[in-house]
């Protein structure tokens, strides 16, 4: 087996998803004895330019087909994406197929228990959406999906945990939930240790996910280790870990990003982090998924009414992420490290 360390911007901001990768696969690696300074270097989430490696592999984070600045500055090092979609992005944008690998996410047991009771009472039906506001999230869909489906229903309510979103996006969202008399909570707060996120799950009846493009879903795999049912589609990253039987599914058609859809996002406070929309950063038209808002709302209701369904999709969703460790992320990365080409 190859020896290998992982290495990223080393001012990653706490807690965020970068450092949190980063330290579970090279702990996980020291567990397996395949962690080595002096071994195979990986480069995570960025293009190299800030470090003094010369990196054997970048293992890029990149949701959408191609930008064409990642072609230029990764050519001709292996890329690996975080899931299988992923991967095949880079393909599809034309990077070299002989040197496209891709190694999946964990998720870490010890950190999401299994949540058999709840510590306190609740009275309300609880989704919880797990997502920064960016132009990739859905937000924009996924809020008046939920404000026609309960308009008037304070029984139910919506969590969205946000990352420090903008105030337009804020006063966006409380003009929302106002004008259709529904129930949504708007966390924007940066959290920075596992007991908060795990108490934001133990306060969940369904998980809710419904990015446009996401590399891996971090989020939607950790809710599934607590047992929570999550909605979702299977598209980009989800596909790796989703199912009919593991998952609620959603209908969802592929689309081209358009500039007029970027600046109708970002209108509604949105924070855009894509890379500019012409033919100097994407070689070929870039695309994403657009839930359906219709199934979307069929899929809520229908999940509150169904407390069968609910059951079973908590057993088959634990089981399903415990595939996912982070010692199993090392032994593959290891392998594709030691077949390099």
């Amino acid at each position: 087996m190859e020896k290998f360390k992982i290495v990223s911007d080393p001012n990653s901001r706490e807690f965020c998803s970068t450092k949190i990768i980063i330290d579970q696969v090279n702990s996980a690696a020291k567990k397996l004895d395949l962690y080595s300074e002096n071994g195979k270097v990986v480069v995570y989430d960025c293009l190299g330019q800030k470090f003094n490696y010369n990196p054997d592999a970048f293992w890029v984070a990149y949701e959408l087909p191609f930008p064409q600045f990642i072609t230029n500055n990764c050519k001709p090092k292996t890329i690996i994406g975080l899931s299988k979609d992923n991967a095949l992005f880079a393909a599809y944008g034309g990077y070299p197929i002989d040197k496209i690998q891709y190694v999946t996410l964990g998720v870490n047991s010890e950190n999401w228990p299994y949540i058999e009771n709840k510590k306190y009472i609740k009275d309300k039906f609880v989704f919880t959406c797990m997502c920064e506001s960016n132009t990739r999230s859905g937000f924009d869909i996924l809020i008046p999906a939920f404000c026609e489906a309960f308009k008037g229903n304070k029984n139910i309510l919506l969590y969205i945990k946000d990352r420090e979103a903008t105030q337009v996006f804020k006063q966006w969202v409380k003009e929302m939930s106002e004008k259709y008399d529904c129930n949504i909570l708007h966390d924007d707060r940066h959290l920075s240790n596992w007991e908060d996120q795990v108490k934001i799950f133990e306060g969940t009846d369904v998980a809710i996910n419904i990015n446009r493009s996401h590399t891996f879903g971090m989020v939607n795999l950790q809710g599934m280790s607590c047992g929570i049912p999550t909605i979702c589609q299977r598209y980009s990253g989800f596909t790796d870990y989703t199912s009919d039987l593991s998952n609620i599914s959603l209908k969802f058609d592929i689309v081209k990003v358009t500039q007029e859809k970027i600046n109708y996002l970002s209108s509604i406070g949105m924070k855009n982090h894509l890379f500019p929309i012409n033919d100097s950063t994407y070689p070929f038209e870039p695309f994403w998924s657009e839930v359906d808002k219709e199934d979307l709302k069929t899929k809520m209701i229908s999940i509150i009414e169904n407390s069968h369904k609910r059951d079973n999709l908590k057993i088959i969703s634990k089981l399903v992420a415990s595939w996912f460790t982070w010692e199993r992320t090392a032994a593959n990365m290891s392998y594709v490290l030691k077949n390099l080409n």
